[in-house]
Order: structure tokens, then C-alpha cells, then sequence
């Protein structure tokens, strides 16, 4: 099957690994840009087709994306569209964050684990 496009991210980056996740568990082969932060995201290249330089970004096989939020499913109008935008974050802000935040703790990627940085939380 060929990819149904490419996805420009870090591979440890949370929202990559989601939109990995999602794909694989669809059966959809998504292709992987090389990419080095700081580096690919602020080369004219990409910064032409993603002019925000923000990651992950997903570029279609006929090399459509949706940056510029022309598309009618993000709203016909500023509050619909912020509607939208609100729904989509609510997740990633309500769990996503605090949980991850819990989870460096407890892993050792945010220092050593101590009851007190766990209750900062």
C-alpha cells in the first residue's frame, strides 16, 4: 500500500506518537519525513509549506495540508472555528499535560522522583 502521506515530527514527540498510533491501529501506511528539531523546521523549505514552523504537520500524498485552516470543518466563521480548536485541545491540555508531567516524574525524565515534586503536580 502506498503512504497516504508524509508526517513531519519527532518520533518521541507525544502528538507523533498519537498520530503514528492511529494510523498503524487503521491500517494506513504513513511515511516519516527525516527530521532534526531546529533544524528542518526552520529551513525554507519546509517553512514554504508550513509557514508556522510548528510540528507534528501532516502533508498529503497529492501534497494538500490544512495549515492555513481553509477548510470548512474547522468552522464557518471565528467562533465555530474556535469551538472547534477548543474541543480539539481540551484533551491534550485537561489530561495529556498533567499526566505527562506525572509521568516524567515517575520515569525519571523530569529529575530524581520525590513525593513533593509529585504533589506540585
Amino acid at each position: 500500500m502506498a503512504p497516504i502521506g508524509t508526517l513531519w515530527g519527532s518520533p518521541r514527540q507525544r502528538q507523533s506518537k498519537v498520530i503514528l498510533s492511529v494510523a498503524a491501529i487503521n491500517g494506513l501506511d504513513l511515511q516519516q519525513a527525516p527530521f532534526e528539531f531546529g533544524v528542518t523546521n526552520k529551513s525554507p523549505e519546509f517553512l514554504s509549506k508550513f509557514p508556522y514552523g510548528k510540528i507534528p504537520v501532516f502533508e498529503d500524498s497529492e501534497g494538500w495540508n490544512d495549515i492555513g485552516g481553509k477548510s470548512d470543518f474547522l468552522g464557518s466563521n471565528a467562533k465555530e472555528t474556535a469551538l472547534v480548536d477548543q474541543w480539539i485541545h481540551l484533551p491534550e491540555h485537561e489530561i495529556g499535560a498533567p499526566v505527562s508531567g506525572a509521568l516524567g516524574l515517575v520515569y525519571g525524565f523530569s529529575g530524581p522522583f520525590t513525593r513533593e515534586a509529585l504533589d506540585k503536580q
